[in-house]
């Protein structure tokens, strides 16, 4: 990549990304912005459904546990059913903005990772 220097003259100098970095991010803005949203969504969809096995997880516990309370009956099955809901959600929420994303431009081939393969161009000095 190259970058204006601070020579009076002017000119660029070229600099490279450290290793470790994605090419992905050290290419123009755009493929970068776009990069940086795929994995905040692939994060916070990974994070849900975690989260919502855990709860489902949690309420089958607390309902064998529960030794005939029916509070605590109550209680398992209502975490399980909104646990359920959760994971319908954020499964339809996957679905959906992969949709969207291959709707209005991405790889409909990745339907599952619509912007892996992003087609990188080079910048202009």
């Amino acid at each position: 990549m190259k970058v204006p220097s601070n020579d009076p003259e002017g000119g660029t100098v070229a600099i490279t990304a450290p290793t470790g970095i994605s090419s992905n991010l050290t290419s123009t803005s755009d493929v970068a912005f776009r990069a940086f949203t795929k994995t905040a969504f692939d994060w916070i969809f990974y994070v849900a459904i975690i989260l919502a096995v855990l709860f489902i997880m949690w309420s089958g516990i607390q309902w064998t546990t529960s030794g005939g309370d029916v509070a605590r009956l109550e209680a398992a099955k209502r975490r399980l059913t909104f646990a359920i809901i959760g994971l319908v959600i954020v499964l339809m929420a996957f679905v959906i903005v992969r949709v969207v994303i291959t709707t209005i431009g991405g790889n409909s081939d990745a339907f599952f990772s619509p912007l892996e393969n992003i087609q990188q161009t080079p910048a202009t000095p």
